[in-house]
C-alpha cells in the first residue's frame, strides 16, 4: 500500500514544484455515465493530496453519490445537513487515514433528489469557501448536463471532461462542451481518454472531439492525457481502495500521475 512516507519523493519526481501559489478547483464531468469519472476524481485528489497539497474532494452527484465507497469511508453526514439544518460546510468534512478531505452528496435521500434554485445557489457559496481554503478542489460532478452540473462549472475553475471512444461518450461529451462554451465561453476544458486500448485511441478520441469543438464552437480543448482500459479499476473498486494505493506497477498507475502532473504541476 501506497504511504505517504514511503512513496511522497517518488510521486513528486513526477510533480514537482506543483503548487503554483494559486488555488485551483476541477469539475470532473462527463457527458454520460459509465466511463469511470468517479474512479478518476477519487484517485486524482488522493494523488493530490499525496503530493501535500491542501486537498478537498466533493462528491457533486448529489443524492447519488458513491465516491465514499471507492475511499472505503462510511459518511453520518453529508451537503443536506449544510442545506437543510444551515451547519458550516466544515462541520460535514471528513479527513481520510492519507490526509485528504472528503465531503458526501448524499445516497438514496429524498430531500437531494430534486434541488431548488435556492439550494443550488447555497452549494455555489459553499464550494466558493471551500476553494479559499484549499489548494485543490476536486468535483465528481453527476453525468450530464442537468442543473447540478451547470451551478458546478459556474463556481469552478477548470471543467474536466472524462470521455472514452463510444460513440455515445463522444456525442454526449461535445453536447457538454457546447453547453458550457454558451454559458461559459472562456472556461478551460481539458479531456481525459478513458478506457481505451492504446495511445493511439486516447489520442484519436481527443482529436475527434477537439476538431468539432474547433469547428462549430471556435473552441481549443486542452488534452490531460489517456488511461487504458484495465480491470484493475474495477477490483480497486470491490476492495473499496483508491487504485493509486495499491497498484504501483501497472500502466495506468503511471498514467494517472502523468495526468496529477498535467493538472497540478506549476505551469
Amino acid at each position: 500500500m501506497l504511504s505517504r512516507s514511503s512513496e511522497k519523493d517518488s510521486l513528486n519526481l513526477v510533480v514537482k514544484n506543483n503548487s503554483s501559489g494559486t488555488n485551483k478547483s476541477f469539475l470532473i464531468a462527463s457527458g454520460k455515465g459509465g466511463v469511470g469519472k468517479t474512479s478518476l476524481s477519487v484517485n486524482l485528489s488522493v494523488i493530490a493530496s499525496y503530493l501535500g497539497l491542501k486537498t478537498i474532494l466533493f462528491d457533486g452527484d448529489i443524492g447519488m453519490a458513491d465516491a465514499h465507497a471507492l475511499l472505503g469511508l462510511r459518511p453520518q453526514r453529508s451537503i443536506l445537513d449544510a442545506l437543510k439544518t444551515k451547519q458550516k460546510i466544515e462541520d460535514i468534512i471528513l479527513t481520510t487515514h492519507f490526509g485528504l478531505k472528503f465531503i458526501s452528496g448524499g445516497n438514496g435521500i429524498q430531500e437531494l433528489s430534486d434541488l431548488s434554485e435556492s439550494n443550488l445557489n447555497l452549494i455555489e457559496y459553499h464550494i466558493s469557501k471551500l476553494k479559499e481554503q484549499n489548494e485543490i478542489l476536486v468535483i465528481d460532478a453527476p453525468a450530464g448536463i442537468g442543473p447540478v452540473v451547470r451551478h458546478l462549472s459556474s463556481v469552478t475553475d477548470i471543467l474536466v471532461i472524462v470521455v472514452t471512444p463510444n460513440p455515445t461518450s463522444l456525442l454526449d461529451s461535445y453536447g457538454l462542451i457546447k453547453v458550457t462554451c454558451e454559458r461559459h465561453p472562456d472556461k478551460q476544458i481539458q479531456i481525459i481518454s478513458n478506457m481505451v486500448k492504446s495511445k493511439e485511441e486516447g489520442d484519436s478520441v481527443f482529436n475527434n472531439l477537439n476538431n468539432c469543438a474547433k469547428k462549430f464552437l471556435k473552441k481549443q480543448l486542452i488534452y490531460t492525457g489517456y488511461i487504458q482500459n484495465d480491470n484493475k479499476f474495477q477490483t480497486s473498486t470491490i476492495e473499496q481502495k483508491p487504485l493509486i494505493l495499491t497498484n504501483r506497477k501497472s500502466q495506468v498507475f503511471n498514467s494517472l500521475l502523468n495526468i496529477a502532473k498535467n493538472l497540478f504541476q506549476k505551469k
